[in-house]
């Protein structure tokens, strides 16, 4: 069939169907950037809602997510999300007066907060009218992060939609002021994380195998903590004191409330 004949209808096809996020951080608010252009116009009538899926590895709960960045002559704010599939239903705005034009892009935004484990992007991020059996795969953003993003060290692949990075010390270092019996002694810490560590995510850090301590001049308890940050780093990330056992040779350095470790060195002194 072509075109002139009787009846003839095109198909709904997306010809832009771009997707991308704007952190592949542990624990971060992440927000799901999407560009869609349809290949006729859509009217809210005949297709009342899109649905992208393959969106798995978030931390935010199911329910109503708010879309940003997006024309609201055409798409309806909220947003249903199902984190168990990873699934957003976007509902185009009742009426036919203001059509998804083929001539034009549209983007809308979403955020959802990344996970704790780190993750590939899912295979497959699918667009499909809601309830319609057709589906397109979206494009994925492989582009080297801007410096806008404010990434540490940036990678093609970072602008993946719910890639998130392995979280790893790329630097850990432990030293000590002097090795004389009996002598008041300070140890010094040196840490520096592959991804930022948000004190939501993790709490606390533990040190063990700190053995040999004098039990009566060194007793489990509260010790001070000193620290010494660089770069951008807070000079609050930790609590002022940490939990000390020396029985097992542990401390447990806790992150101050609503803080969070950069991809930056810094050092703590107990």
């Amino acid at each position: 069939m072509c075109s002139s004949d009787l009846l003839y209808i095109r198909t709904v096809e997306w010809t832009v169907r771009n997707i991308g996020q704007t952190t592949p951080y542990p624990c971060a608010h992440n927000t799901i950037k999407t560009t869609l252009q349809p290949s006729v116009p859509i009217y809210q009538s005949c297709l009342s809602a899109f649905t992208l899926s393959g969106l798995t590895g978030s931390s935010t709960a199911s329910g109503i997510l708010s879309l940003s960045n997006f024309d609201s002559t055409v798409l309806a704010q909220e947003a249903s999300w199902n984190n168990n599939k990873g699934e957003l239903v976007v509902q185009l705005l009742a009426g036919d007066d203001h059509p998804m034009l083929p001539t034009l892009p549209y983007t809308f935004d979403f955020q959802v907060v990344n996970s704790f484990a780190a993750q590939h992007s899912p295979i497959e991020v699918l667009i499909a009218p809601y309830q319609v059996i057709s589906e397109f795969a979206m494009v994925e953003d492989m582009s080297v992060p801007s410096n806008a993003y404010n990434l540490y060290q940036p990678e093609a692949g970072d602008l993946r939609p719910m890639f998130i990075r392995n979280r790893t010390w790329e630097v850990k270092n432990i030293g000590q002021k002097t090795p004389y019996p009996c002598a008041p002694n300070i140890i010094t810490v040196t840490l520096q994380p592959s991804v930022p560590f948000y004190q939501t995510c993790l709490p606390s850090i533990a040190i063990a195998g700190l053995l040999g301590a004098h039990p009566t001049q060194s007793p489990s308890g509260a010790l001070s903590l000193t620290q010494s940050p660089l770069g951008t780093q807070s000079s609050s990330v930790f609590n002022s004191s940490a939990a000390w056992s020396v029985e097992e040779g542990r401390i447990q350095v806790r992150l101050g409330h609503g803080e969070h470790m950069v991809a930056e060195i810094g050092r703590a002194h107990v």
